[in-house]
This record gives structure tokens, sequence and C-alpha cells, in this order.
């Protein structure tokens, strides 16, 4: 028979009568034994009448103990604690499934047809030619438009398609200023053949994520943090955290800077081709993510009067 706890030693005799009452209704005058015996022999061994278990089952009074026992191990405690595990499991996926969707912009795991063909494509290589043939086709971004930079001392710096800002970067700056570039591994763009950027003792290049890039601004380090368009590749969410943190890692004076087409202005066919953006981008939306990020001195300017691109500039005061 099973051990009692030792917490519960005072019930032990009234737990042991009761024990003894159920088994003499079963007719089993000594159950240690007999439980001993059950325990040696598990239910696949009835399928021999000769066996103790087949003859322990007659004696309790059962004339088909197969049955009884197929019937009992249909639902065992075990798989019902493994399938009630397993419902909990799933309900967890289906809600980090939806934060993902919220936070990082990534679809919910839902499972049908339609995805089971879209592995099917991703495996033969066509996405990666369509990602290339729309990357390929896409304008070359013209350099940003920015005052008062020539003389950063850190940088903190999206590079831009094909590098084109970082390119501008570099003529601008009259001195060597330590310079964090993010090789952003969720830019679909940068996925295939892409100009790489070389380290060097002033410049370190991490490759991460434009989400996981926050955490490099944790300290007033930077003069210039220049998000690019960023802004268009990530949720509303994740932009407002960047926008935050890029608050905090400002020195006295420095600024925080980036592009957007406005959607206002732009074809709303030609703004989609640019399959990274996520949501439209308009100056008000901008606005309202900068001053909750604490930015007070908020410039949001027009490439040119026939431009749909602008530029944002945003200090702490």
């Amino acid at each position: 028979m099973s051990v009692l706890p030792t917490r519960l030693s005072f019930l032990r005799r009234i737990i042991n009568k009761i024990r003894s009452l159920l088994w003499k209704i079963l007719g089993v005058e000594q159950p240690r034994a007999l439980i001993e015996l059950l325990n040696e022999y598990p239910p696949q061994s009835i399928d021999n009448e000769q066996t103790m278990a087949y003859q322990l089952w007659k004696i309790l009074g059962v004339e088909q103990p197969r049955g009884l026992v197929e019937q009992l191990s249909a639902f065992s405690p075990q798989s019902l604690v493994d399938e009630q595990m397993m419902v909990y499991r799933d309900r967890l996926a289906l809600m980090e499934s939806h934060v993902n969707w919220r936070l990082y912009g990534m679809p919910a795991k839902i499972h049908n047809v339609k995805l089971e063909q879209a592995a099917l494509i991703s495996a033969s290589g066509e996405v990666e030619w369509a990602l290339e043939t729309f990357r390929n086709n896409s304008k070359k971004p013209p350099q940003p438009i920015l005052d008062n930079i020539a003389n950063v001392q850190s940088a903190f710096i999206f590079p831009g398609d094909e590098n084109v800002e970082w390119d501008y970067f570099q003529d601008i700056f009259n001195q060597t200023p330590n310079i964090t570039i993010i090789e952003d591994t969720s830019d679909l763009y940068r996925t295939g053949a892409h100009p790489t950027i070389k380290e060097q003792n002033n410049v370190q290049v991490l490759s991460v994520t434009a989400g996981d890039a926050t955490a490099r601004l944790a300290d007033p380090e930077f003069d210039l943090v220049w998000l690019s368009s960023v802004l268009e590749r990530v949720t509303p969410i994740q932009a407002q955290i960047l926008l935050k943190h890029a608050f905090h890692a400002l020195r006295p004076e420095g600024v925080c800077a980036g592009v957007f087409e406005e959607y206002t202005n732009a074809n709303a066919g030609l703004y989609w081709m640019d399959v990274r953006r996520i949501r439209p981008i308009t100056s008000e939306y901008i606005n309202l993510l900068s001053k909750n990020a604490g930015f007070q001195n908020i410039k949001i300017n027009q490439d040119s009067p026939s431009s749909t691109r602008f530029t944002y500039q945003l200090k702490a005061t």
C-alpha cells in the first residue's frame, strides 16, 4: 500500500480503517498483499488468462478483466495531466504569437493550407528572388539633409539602403567620431547582396534587429542617433520604444534624426512597393511619437517641394 505522508500521521488510523472497509466491500480480506501483486503486473499481462493479474481480477469479481482494464487505462492520471499541459502549452503559444504580432509585426500562428504553401515557396528560393527583385527596382534613396552634425564626437547610425547614408556621414564628419553602426538583420533588403561595412578603430558594427538595437541606446553617449527609415519598418510599439531609448542616449544638444515617406503625399500603390513597410507614416504620427518619447524640439522638413520624402530632427529642448 502507498505510504501515508508524515504530516498526516494523526489521521493514519482513520484512513487505514476506511481503506480496509473499502477492500472488504470489494471482498478482499488482505488488501496489502493484493495491491503488491497488482503493482507487479502491467495491464497488458492480462492477455493470458493464466497470469496472476487475470486471476486477481477474477477474485475481485470481474468477469471480463481485460475490458475493464482497457476502460480504466484509456484515461490514466498521467495522460490527463499530459493532455491538460498540452492545452496550456497551446494557449501560451497562441498568446505568444499574438504578442509577437503586436510588438514585432510577426504574423500570428495560424496553421492552414496557405501557410503550408508559403512554407513550400520559401524553401524554393522564390521569396528571396522576389525580395531581390523589389530591392533592385526600388529607387536609390537620396542623401539626407541634416544641420550642424559635422562636429559630432559619437554617433549611432543605421547606414540606409546600399549604405548611402553611411557614405554621406563619412564625407560630412570633420572629426573621427566613435561610431556604432547597426547592420539591421530584420531589414529584408539587407538579406541579399549589399555592400559590407568593415569595422575600424572608431567604427563598431553590430548585426542585430532594429528592435534589439535599442539595447545599445542605454547611456547618454551619442551626439547623433540616425534612425534612417527604420520607423517605417517597425510597429508603433517598437517605434515608440526606439525613440524613447534614443532620447535617453543623447548627450546635451544631441539630435535624433531619420527619414520617412509622407503617406498623405505619396502614391498609395507605389508606397507599398517597398515591401518592408508595415504601416503608413505621416508627420503627425512622427510628431506624436516624438513628444511621447520626451522630445520638445521637433523639426519635420520636406526634402523638396515636389518630394514625398521628409526628414525629422529631434532634440530634448
